[in-house]
């Protein structure tokens, strides 16, 4: 609210009485315009940011976020196949007691490996042989072991240690990689590390042998 103030003189134009000695008079008027801000707008004025109309349009933005359909789930990780497996130890410190191989059905589906006896028909319903979680998992070639080659190690953290017979070594380097990337994503995004992938020994170019040479005694 502003005010201002606007002021005007006069001088008396008649004389004074013969009588009275006082001098000429001047009279000041004043007179004060106020300015006055006009009031502030209702909450129902639709210009107003707290208006009825805004919020509800947020409301309604939120619900329709709510409302949105998510893409259907879709597993990008998964491995099957029939293998031989051996289970070399039940835990880090227990050999196992039947170490001995069995023609296994195999199946890496996101953060799980689960093993049949033959393909199931349906995996939802049928019972594995056993299943564990891939958090913690580790694999690679086993190059220790000597009877056969093309061996993967898989190795469960808190849990048993499997030896995976394959047929070629390109089978066993992408089991090796379906089994380390259900590792990468078990854990959570805030915990995350960079995913480490190791494919195993590396072929080494075969060389012809050098024959040493042989001392032959001089004569004297």
């Amino acid at each position: 609210m502003s005010t201002s103030t606007t002021c005007s003189s006069s001088s008396s134009s008649e004389q004074p009485e013969p009588e009275s000695e006082h001098t000429p008079s001047t009279i000041t008027t004043c007179t004060i315009v106020s300015n006055i801000d006009p009031e502030p707008p209702v909450y129902d004025d639709p210009c107003h940011p707290w208006s009825s109309s805004h919020i509800q349009s947020g409301i309604q933005s939120d619900e329709d976020e709510d409302e949105e359909h998510l893409p259907p789930y879709e597993c990008t990780v998964s491995r099957a196949g029939q293998v031989h497996v051996k289970r070399e130890r039940e835990d880090e410190n227990t050999l196992s007691k039947k170490r001995s191989w069995r023609n296994l059905y195999v199946v890496v589906w996101g953060t799980s490996i689960r093993a049949y006896k033959k393909q199931p028909t349906n995996p939802e319903t049928e019972r594995p042989v056993w299943s564990f979680s891939m958090q913690h998992a580790e694999a690679g070639m086993a190059t220790d072991y000597r009877k056969y080659p093309d061996v993967v190690r898989v190795r469960i953290r808190h849990g048993p240690q499997f030896l995976i017979r394959c047929s070629t070594y390109m089978s066993a380097v992408l089991w090796i990689d379906a089994i380390q990337a259900s590792a990468n994503v078990c854990e959570d995004l805030d915990t995350r590390c960079m995913p480490e992938f190791s494919f195993g020994r590396r072929l080494r170019r075969s060389r012809p042998h050098r024959r040493s040479p042989t001392n032959t005694p001089t004569s004297r």
